[in-house]
């Protein structure tokens, strides 16, 4: 597990749709290894290497949170989702808020009175911080819409599995980044543009600006999506080749590509449909016009909670894919991908 100390970094820190900077931080050293780095007056970051026609592979660097809504009277802090959240999954859990003064901590606790069979909406849970006062409160510099988010350990499970918070989607821009410095040392045939999107959890919002900003020929979107009987996906089987989910419809040529790849190269992978949830691919594909286009995720148990599970051997295999795929593209290829 050679990027086990990476992976521990990219998922521990905290970085919520529209508050990215330590994230894209982490990206950015990670980029400038191999090649300059590019932001975007979106905070979008990517790097490039090689020269043709433009290839994107992304992993988008919010996770799921909440936003200060408000500050009660008696120093309890009100919250608005930032993303799609589990009620019951907030529930006992430290949480940071990201203020300009520093990181605070606090735990969304539940009240002894609440019928047990029974969860508090969004607008019902309150962060508690230890204050007494509104004025305690803004005393140590949090505002209304600070990040609130939570705080978790990084844990070595058994069978190279393991447990952080925001899988989703720290996973797809640490695929992104390492697919972009194993290509650095190869002689390749498209230019391939690798890095981290903003504000995914809340709309694709940064994938909409790199679609108009770069104009890729082909977009892959690296994300996650739930293991479970439902969707068909597991740990530990290989990265996912979604066929469709609620935003896109991936390019039958191009899934048929990447499967001919990954047959040939012995990796292994997963096909299926996700019934809800979407990804970057939304924007991306609409790049130029429209362009051929793929997601390509990692299956991850108690998705979108603190205490999410991946296999790492899903993360390994993702990356030779992704750099058998790009590094197989050219030209011609891609051409024959565009055609109709």
């Amino acid at each position: 597990m050679k990027d086990i100390k990476f992976l521990e970094d990219i998922t521990t820190m905290p970085g919520g749709s529209g508050d990215e900077t330590l994230v894209r931080n982490l990206l950015k050293e990670e980029i400038e290894k191999v090649t300059a780095s590019e932001i975007d007056g979106f905070g979008n970051i990517i790097g490039r290497v090689g020269k043709g026609k433009k290839v994107i592979a992304v992993g988008h660097m919010d996770e799921i949170g909440y936003m200060v809504r408000d500050i009660a009277p008696n120093g309890m802090i009100k919250l608005s989702q930032a993303g799609f959240v589990f009620p019951q999954g907030a529930m006992c859990q430290v949480y940071t808020i990201c203020t300009s003064k520093g990181q605070i901590e606090g735990v969304i606790g539940f009240s002894m009175d609440r019928r047990s069979n029974e969860f508090p909406s969004i607008d019902q849970l309150e962060l508690d911080i230890g204050c007494k006062s509104k004025k305690e409160v803004e005393e140590l510099g949090v505002e209304i819409g600070n990040a609130v988010i939570a705080k978790s350990r990084f844990v070595k499970l058994q069978n190279d599995e393991l447990l952080s918070k925001a899988w989703d989607n720290r996973i797809g821009c640490a695929i992104s980044v390492r697919v972009l410095q194993e290509l650095s040392k190869m002689d390749l045939h498209c230019e391939f543009i690798g890095g981290g999107s903003v504000q995914e959890e809340v709309g694709c919002r940064g994938a909409k600006a790199l679609a108009v900003n770069i104009k890729p020929s082909i977009a892959f979107s690296l994300d996650t999506s739930p293991a479970s009987s439902q969707s068909g996906f597991e740990c530990g089987k290989g990265p996912q080749l979604f066929v469709m989910d609620s935003s896109t419809i991936g390019n039958k040529k191009l899934l048929a590509f990447v499967k001919k790849i990954a047959n040939e190269k012995n990796i292994p992978y997963q096909v299926g449909l996700l019934n809800r949830g979407g990804t970057d691919l939304s924007e991306l594909q609409n790049a130029g016009g429209g362009c051929p286009s793929l997601a390509i995720g990692i299956a991850v148990r108690n998705i979108h909670s603190p205490v999410g599970i991946i296999n790492y051997n899903d993360y390994e295999n993702a990356v030779k894919l992704m750099v058998e795929v790009i590094s197989s593209l050219d030209d011609e290829t891609i051409e024959e991908l565009s055609r109709f």
